[in-house]
C-alpha cells in the first residue's frame, strides 16, 4: 500500500464501530428505559398496597363502626323489650290494686263489704290476678334472677291480697231450719287484708327498685338523692 493512502478497513472498522456504538447506545437506553419502567411499576405497585391497605383499614374502621352501632341498638332493643315486660306487669299488679278497698279508709270493714255488694267483685279478682300471673311468665324468660324472685314474691302477695278478700260459697239455707243466713265478720276480713295489701305495695317497690337497677333508669327525684 502506497504511503500516505487509508487501509479500505479503515472505513469499514469506523463504521462497524459506529454501527457498534449505535445499538450499544439503543441497548443501553433500552435497558435504563426498561429500569425507569420497573421502577414506576414498582412504586405503582407500592402506593397501589397502600392504597388499599388504607382502604382495607377504613373498611374494617367502618365494620368496626356498625359492628358498635348494631351491639349498642340491640342493646337499646333488648332494654326497650325488658322495660315494656316489666311495665305490663306492675300495670297488672296496679290494676288488681286500684280494684281494692282503700288502704287508709277509717271504715276498712264497711269499705270491704262495700265491694262485695258488686256482685262481680271476687270473679274480677280472680281475673285480675290471673292477669298478673300471666304477666309474670315474662319476665321469668326476661330478668335476672333476683328480679324474677322478687317478681314471685309480688305475685305470691298478689295472691294472699286476694284470698285475704275470700268468702267460701254457702249453701243456701234449708226451708225448715231455724238457722239465720251466716254473716260474714268484715272486721275479721279487714284485719286480714290490710297487712297483706301492704306487704303487697313493699314488694311492688322493691320491684320498681331493682328495674331502675337493672336497666339503670335514674329519674329526677333519684338524681336529687345523689346530690
Amino acid at each position: 500500500m502506497p504511503p500516505g493512502q487509508v487501509s479500505v478497513w479503515v472505513p469499514v472498522v469506523v463504521a462497524v464501530l459506529g454501527i457498534v456504538g449505535i445499538i450499544s447506545g439503543q441497548l443501553i437506553n433500552a435497558w435504563r428505559e426498561d429500569r425507569r419502567w420497573k421502577r414506576e411499576l414498582e412504586r405503582e405497585d407500592l402506593r397501589w398496597r397502600r392504597e388499599r391497605e388504607r382502604e382495607q383499614e377504613r373498611n374494617e374502621i367502618e365494620r368496626a363502626r356498625e359492628e358498635l352501632r348494631q351491639a349498642h341498638d340491640a342493646r337499646i332493643e333488648w332494654r326497650s323489650q325488658r322495660f315494656e315486660v316489666y311495665r305490663n306487669f306492675v300495670t297488672s299488679v296496679d290494676e288488681l290494686v286500684y280494684l281494692l278497698p282503700p288502704e287508709g279508709d277509717q271504715d276498712l270493714p264497711y269499705d270491704i263489704m262495700t265491694c262485695f255488694k258488686d256482685p262481680n267483685f271476687s270473679s274480677e279478682l280472680s281475673v285480675r290476678l290471673s292477669a298478673v300471673r300471666e304477666a309474670a311468665v315474662a319476665i321469668e324468660l326476661l330478668a335476672g334472677g333476683r328480679l324474677v324472685s322478687t317478681a314471685d314474691n309480688l305475685v305470691s302477695e298478689c295472691g294472699a291480697v286476694r284470698y285475704s278478700l275470700y268468702i267460701p260459697p254457702r249453701p243456701p239455707p234449708r226451708k225448715d231450719s231455724d238457722e239465720g243466713e251466716e254473716k260474714v265478720d268484715w272486721g275479721r276480713m279487714a284485719a286480714r287484708f290490710l297487712p297483706a295489701l301492704k306487704r303487697l305495695k313493699a314488694v311492688r317497690a322493691q320491684f320498681i327498685s331493682e328495674v331502675k337497677r337493672e336497666l339503670a333508669l335514674v329519674t329526677p327525684e333519684d338524681a336529687k338523692g345523689k346530690s
